[in-house]
Protein backbone atom coordinates (compact mmCIF):
# COMPACT_ATOMS: atom_id res chain seq x y z
CA UNK A 1 0.00 0.00 0.00
CA UNK A 2 1.61 2.83 -0.95
CA UNK A 3 2.12 5.75 2.04
CA UNK A 4 0.14 8.57 1.76
CA UNK A 5 1.35 12.09 -0.56
CA UNK A 6 2.28 14.43 2.01
CA UNK A 7 0.54 17.68 1.57
CA UNK A 8 3.20 20.89 1.13
CA UNK A 9 2.32 23.49 3.94
CA UNK A 10 2.73 26.75 2.06
CA UNK A 11 3.74 29.80 4.43
CA UNK A 12 1.86 32.86 4.61
CA UNK A 13 4.06 34.96 1.75
CA UNK A 14 4.89 37.88 4.24
CA UNK A 15 6.03 35.26 6.59
CA UNK A 16 7.94 33.50 4.07
CA UNK A 17 9.94 36.79 3.12
CA UNK A 18 10.53 37.44 6.80
CA UNK A 19 12.22 33.78 7.24
CA UNK A 20 14.50 34.42 4.17
CA UNK A 21 15.09 38.33 5.10
CA UNK A 22 16.31 36.95 8.53
CA UNK A 23 18.61 34.51 6.77
CA UNK A 24 20.49 37.33 5.27
CA UNK A 25 21.46 39.51 8.40
CA UNK A 26 24.48 39.05 10.21
CA UNK A 27 25.51 38.15 13.83
CA UNK A 28 26.19 41.85 13.64
CA UNK A 29 23.40 43.71 12.07
CA UNK A 30 21.48 41.73 14.23
CA UNK A 31 23.07 43.33 17.36
CA UNK A 32 22.07 46.77 15.43
CA UNK A 33 18.92 46.06 14.71
CA UNK A 34 18.39 45.34 18.74
CA UNK A 35 19.81 48.21 19.64
CA UNK A 36 17.66 50.65 17.11
CA UNK A 37 15.13 49.27 18.24
CA UNK A 38 15.03 49.20 21.73
CA UNK A 39 12.80 52.18 21.97
CA UNK A 40 10.11 49.98 20.73
CA UNK A 41 11.00 46.75 21.91
CA UNK A 42 11.59 45.86 25.82
CA UNK A 43 15.38 44.85 26.53
CA UNK A 44 15.00 42.45 28.27
CA UNK A 45 12.81 40.69 25.19
CA UNK A 46 15.57 41.91 23.00
CA UNK A 47 18.02 39.89 25.06
CA UNK A 48 15.78 36.83 24.15
CA UNK A 49 16.18 36.65 20.67
CA UNK A 50 18.48 34.32 19.50
CA UNK A 51 17.67 35.06 15.75
CA UNK A 52 16.54 38.00 13.38
CA UNK A 53 13.22 36.18 12.79
CA UNK A 54 12.49 36.55 16.43
CA UNK A 55 12.40 40.27 16.29
CA UNK A 56 10.28 40.29 13.68
CA UNK A 57 7.84 38.07 15.17
CA UNK A 58 7.77 40.26 17.37
CA UNK A 59 7.15 43.38 15.43
CA UNK A 60 4.84 41.39 13.73
CA UNK A 61 3.00 40.23 16.89
CA UNK A 62 2.94 44.35 18.39
CA UNK A 63 1.07 45.56 14.97
CA UNK A 64 4.62 47.35 13.85
CA UNK A 65 4.62 45.89 10.62
CA UNK A 66 2.86 43.64 8.21
CA UNK A 67 2.19 42.76 4.91
CA UNK A 68 -0.04 46.03 4.55
CA UNK A 69 2.39 48.36 6.75
CA UNK A 70 5.85 47.92 5.31
CA UNK A 71 7.10 51.31 6.80
CA UNK A 72 9.85 50.06 10.00
CA UNK A 73 10.63 47.40 8.12
CA UNK A 74 11.82 49.08 4.91
CA UNK A 75 13.76 51.70 7.02
CA UNK A 76 15.24 49.11 9.37
CA UNK A 77 16.73 47.15 6.33
CA UNK A 78 18.32 50.38 4.89
CA UNK A 79 19.94 51.61 7.92
CA UNK A 80 22.04 47.92 8.03
CA UNK A 81 22.36 48.24 4.09
CA UNK A 82 20.36 45.68 3.67
CA UNK A 83 17.77 47.59 0.95
CA UNK A 84 19.00 45.92 -2.52
CA UNK A 85 18.60 42.43 -0.61
CA UNK A 86 15.36 43.01 0.84
CA UNK A 87 14.23 44.64 -2.54
CA UNK A 88 15.67 41.47 -4.44
CA UNK A 89 13.32 39.04 -1.63
CA UNK A 90 10.56 41.31 -2.26
CA UNK A 91 10.38 40.21 -5.66
CA UNK A 92 10.27 36.56 -5.32
CA UNK A 93 7.09 36.64 -3.30
CA UNK A 94 4.99 39.42 -5.32
CA UNK A 95 3.61 36.85 -8.18
CA UNK A 96 2.22 34.34 -5.51
CA UNK A 97 1.05 37.42 -3.34
CA UNK A 98 -2.39 38.86 -2.98
CA UNK A 99 -2.47 42.56 -4.05
CA UNK A 100 -1.67 43.54 -0.58
CA UNK A 101 1.39 42.15 -0.60
CA UNK A 102 2.31 43.40 -3.76
CA UNK A 103 1.84 46.64 -3.14
CA UNK A 104 4.49 46.28 -0.12
CA UNK A 105 6.96 47.65 -3.02
CA UNK A 106 4.90 50.39 -3.36
CA UNK A 107 6.36 51.36 0.47
CA UNK A 108 9.74 50.87 -0.53
CA UNK A 109 10.13 52.88 -3.23
CA UNK A 110 11.24 56.87 -3.27
CA UNK A 111 12.50 56.60 0.51
CA UNK A 112 15.82 58.53 1.75
CA UNK A 113 18.20 55.89 3.24
CA UNK A 114 17.12 57.77 7.14
CA UNK A 115 13.45 58.42 7.78
CA UNK A 116 12.55 61.86 7.58
CA UNK A 117 11.51 61.69 10.95
CA UNK A 118 14.07 60.07 12.69
CA UNK A 119 16.71 62.25 11.08
CA UNK A 120 14.42 65.47 12.27
CA UNK A 121 14.33 64.20 15.98
CA UNK A 122 18.66 63.43 15.77
CA UNK A 123 18.89 66.66 14.81
CA UNK A 124 16.43 68.10 17.46
CA UNK A 125 18.38 66.38 20.00
CA UNK A 126 22.04 67.54 18.91
CA UNK A 127 20.61 70.95 18.78
CA UNK A 128 19.20 71.01 23.07
CA UNK A 129 21.93 71.41 25.97
CA UNK A 130 21.29 69.86 29.55
CA UNK A 131 19.67 73.62 30.73
CA UNK A 132 17.34 73.50 27.35
CA UNK A 133 16.56 69.55 28.17
CA UNK A 134 15.52 70.23 31.85
CA UNK A 135 13.05 73.86 30.23
CA UNK A 136 11.93 71.03 27.76
CA UNK A 137 10.94 68.61 30.57
CA UNK A 138 9.20 71.47 32.27
CA UNK A 139 7.64 72.55 29.69
CA UNK A 140 6.25 68.87 29.05
CA UNK A 141 5.77 67.86 33.03
CA UNK A 142 2.39 66.83 31.81
CA UNK A 143 3.15 64.17 29.24
CA UNK A 144 6.44 62.83 31.20
CA UNK A 145 5.16 62.56 34.25
CA UNK A 146 7.10 63.39 37.08
CA UNK A 147 8.99 59.80 36.78
CA UNK A 148 9.84 60.33 33.55
CA UNK A 149 11.23 64.24 34.30
CA UNK A 150 13.81 62.26 36.71
CA UNK A 151 14.93 59.24 34.65
CA UNK A 152 15.19 61.34 31.40
CA UNK A 153 18.38 62.40 31.25
CA UNK A 154 19.27 62.74 27.50
CA UNK A 155 17.36 64.43 24.68
CA UNK A 156 16.54 61.55 22.33
CA UNK A 157 14.84 59.75 25.27
CA UNK A 158 13.05 62.81 25.47
CA UNK A 159 11.55 62.53 22.13
CA UNK A 160 11.12 59.15 22.40
CA UNK A 161 9.07 59.32 25.70
CA UNK A 162 6.70 62.16 23.27
CA UNK A 163 6.54 59.74 20.73
CA UNK A 164 5.82 56.43 22.66
CA UNK A 165 2.83 58.79 24.85
CA UNK A 166 1.09 59.88 21.28
CA UNK A 167 2.41 63.54 22.38
CA UNK A 168 3.92 64.02 18.43
CA UNK A 169 4.40 61.80 15.69
CA UNK A 170 5.92 62.61 12.00
CA UNK A 171 2.56 63.90 11.10
CA UNK A 172 2.17 66.05 14.34
CA UNK A 173 4.72 68.47 15.60
CA UNK A 174 2.34 71.06 16.99
CA UNK A 175 3.16 70.06 20.66
CA UNK A 176 7.02 69.96 19.93
CA UNK A 177 6.54 72.96 18.38
CA UNK A 178 4.88 74.45 21.58
CA UNK A 179 7.86 73.28 23.46
CA UNK A 180 10.38 74.82 21.78
CA UNK A 181 8.90 77.63 21.52
CA UNK A 182 8.26 78.44 25.37
CA UNK A 183 12.11 76.96 26.26
CA UNK A 184 13.13 79.01 23.85
CA UNK A 185 14.54 77.12 21.08
CA UNK A 186 12.60 79.14 18.31
CA UNK A 187 16.29 78.56 15.94
CA UNK A 188 14.80 75.42 15.49
CA UNK A 189 11.65 76.27 14.41
CA UNK A 190 13.40 77.01 10.77
CA UNK A 191 13.99 73.37 10.81
CA UNK A 192 10.56 72.15 12.12
CA UNK A 193 9.16 74.02 9.01
CA UNK A 194 11.43 72.41 6.46
CA UNK A 195 10.62 68.89 8.29
CA UNK A 196 7.03 69.83 7.75
CA UNK A 197 8.01 70.98 4.02
CA UNK A 198 9.77 67.57 3.40
CA UNK A 199 6.80 65.48 4.59
CA UNK A 200 4.61 66.75 2.75
CA UNK A 201 6.11 66.86 -0.22
CA UNK A 202 6.88 62.98 0.70
CA UNK A 203 3.31 62.16 0.86
CA UNK A 204 2.04 64.22 -2.14
CA UNK A 205 4.37 61.62 -4.24
CA UNK A 206 3.62 57.97 -2.40
CA UNK A 207 -0.51 59.45 -3.50
CA UNK A 208 0.73 60.50 -6.93
CA UNK A 209 2.41 56.93 -7.19
CA UNK A 210 0.03 54.88 -5.93
CA UNK A 211 -2.34 56.42 -8.14
CA UNK A 212 -0.36 55.18 -11.50
CA UNK A 213 0.03 52.00 -10.16
CA UNK A 214 -3.63 51.75 -9.14
CA UNK A 215 -2.98 49.93 -5.97
CA UNK A 216 -4.30 50.63 -2.62
CA UNK A 217 -2.11 53.47 -1.00
CA UNK A 218 0.44 51.76 1.43
CA UNK A 219 2.46 53.68 3.82
CA UNK A 220 1.44 56.63 3.43
CA UNK A 221 3.24 57.15 6.60
CA UNK A 222 6.34 56.50 5.98
CA UNK A 223 9.48 58.87 6.80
Amino acid sequence: MAAPERKKIRLDPFIQMLTDLSNEITAEKFKALKNMLSDKIPRRDLERMSEPFDLFTKLRDRGDISENNTQLLDEIMRSIGLSAVYKDILGKFTGSANQDIMAISLSFEDKPEVGLWEKFLINMSKEMNDDELRSAKVAAKKAIGWKGFEEITDATTFFNTLEKGGYINEDDTHYLEEIFESIPLKNVMKEVEEYKKSRAEYVSRRRELANTQNVDFVGEKGT
